[in-house]
């Protein structure tokens, strides 16, 4: 059975894990991650905020995490969140066009720990979300890489579809919405 909690400020390093896995970043150390946590996943005024995360819980266990929020507080999280990533770890996207907007809930990570995937707990996750973003009235939408064919298959599976391409990290995602 799969649950779900919101995520508290006690769950930075998950929130640190889970992002670098959603970013396909394997070959961090924990120093790292525990930095990432300690700077940016502690804070509530971040992208990648506790009061932006929720958890999904299998067999007791912390299983996956989505991070979404209403776009219209895009802006101003991303003004904290982007000198962060600069100061600490020389992470710079000067031509990243914005990922959200108002009248936007935005789907922005979603990770599932090694152990725990290919059981549902990504597609539930983002039915979580996608539930969220219906009730507060705004369209849901998400960020998905060309290449990634299993991402897309499964965002196609629940109703999204392409509205557009956007740049942002340096790279041209397809902008979906369901």
């Amino acid at each position: 059975m799969i649950t779900f909690r919101p995520a508290t400020t006690a769950d930075s390093l998950l929130l640190s894990r889970g992002l670098h896995a959603a970013l396909l970043i394997n070959d961090v150390t924990d120093e790292r991650l525990r930095r990432f946590a300690d700077l940016v996943c502690s804070r509530h005024d971040v992208l990648y905020s506790p009061q932006n995360t929720t958890v999904a819980m299998a067999d007791g266990n912390e299983a996956g995490i989505i991070t979404a929020y209403d776009g219209s507080r895009y802006a101003a999280m991303r003004q904290v969140t982007m000198p962060l990533l600069k100061r600490e770890f020389d992470i710079e996207f000067p031509e990243m066009e914005d990922e959200t907007e108002a009248g936007e809930y935005y789907l922005d990570s979603l990770a599932v720990m090694p152990e725990f995937r290919n059981r549902g707990i990504g597609r539930a996750l983002l039915t979580h979300a996608i539930a969220e973003g219906k009730r507060l009235g705004l369209a849901v939408t998400l960020a998905v890489d060309p290449d990634n064919t299993g991402a897309q298959r499964l965002y196609h599976s629940l109703g999204f579809r392409h509205m557009r391409d956007i740049f942002i990290f340096g790279h041209t995602y397809w902008k979906w919405k369901v």
